[in-house]
Parts: C-alpha cells; structure tokens; sequence
C-alpha cells in the first residue's frame, strides 16, 4: 500500500489517480486493495492487499520523490523492493504493475527520474512479468519505464 510519512494524503492522492487513470485511460475495471493470495514456496500462503486489482491484475502505487537535496530516498525504495517480493508472490495468470509518479531529473550522477533511478539502481530485483511506469502529475498519461522497450 502506498504510504507516505510526511504526507499520507498524498500518497492516498497518488492511488486515487492512479485507480483513475487505470479506468479512464487503459478501460480496466479495478478495485481498492483487492486482496490476492501470495506464497514464494507455494505451500504456505497468506492474503496481500495490493492498492489496485482485480482478477487478472495487480497495481501497486508508490508516490515518491528525491529528497529536497535531490538525493534518493533510499528508505522508501526499500517499500518498492518489497512490492516486488509481493509481486513475485502473486500466480504468474495476473498482470502485475508497479505506479509511481514522474519526478523531475535530479539524480546526483546521473540525471534520472527518479523511476528511472530505481530501475537502473534494482532492476535486479523487479520481475520478469512486472510492469514499471511513471504517471504525469495530472493522471493523462504513463510512460513504461520496465521492461525496457528493447526486449
């Protein structure tokens, strides 16, 4: 579930774009934390509330940004790792998406958004079937960012 310690509102805000985008822009019919079971070892498994879903797809949605140095919340990146063990979780019959917002390009290195930032620092961690984008501020448009479009 999206969270966001100095302001819950904006991430609730976040996922409400998001769910709105998804209906509008891409015609998915999806529902507000749809539960799924997950299981890695497929023996022992528990219910997930993802933010978005329905019964061929899963949405999670994390509203962040750089920090006001324009260095990488790296605390909060650590959330999105853990959305990608919970998408691993998740039956390989489900479409599986991870939302966050377009930042503007402060990387300290290399100038990246920061969903740029988070693919090309834990790539390795994002499944082969899950899906990446950047949603613009006003919820119009996404852009895929995973998996690269030269796969």
């Amino acid at each position: 579930m999206t969270t966001n310690s100095r302001n819950p509102a904006k991430g609730h805000d976040f996922e409400q774009t998001v769910g709105e985008y998804l209906r509008r822009h891409q015609g998915l019919r999806v529902v507000a934390n749809y539960e799924v079971e997950v299981s890695i070892n497929g023996r022992l498994k528990k219910l997930h509330k993802f933010d978005w879903g329905n019964r061929n797809l899963v949405v999670e949605c994390k509203s962040y940004d750089w920090t006001a140095g324009g260095n990488n919340p790296s605390a909060k990146l650590a959330t999105a790792n853990e959305a990608m063990l919970y998408f691993l979780g998740v039956p390989q019959s489900f479409r599986k998406m991870l939302f966050m917002p377009t930042t503007a390009k402060r990387g300290k290195v290399n100038p990246n958004t920061l969903v740029e930032y988070y693919v090309r620092m834990y790539g390795h961690f994002i499944p082969e079937d899950v899906e990446v984008y950047e949603l613009n501020a006003n919820g119009s448009s996404s852009e895929q960012i995973w998996p690269p479009a030269s796969r």
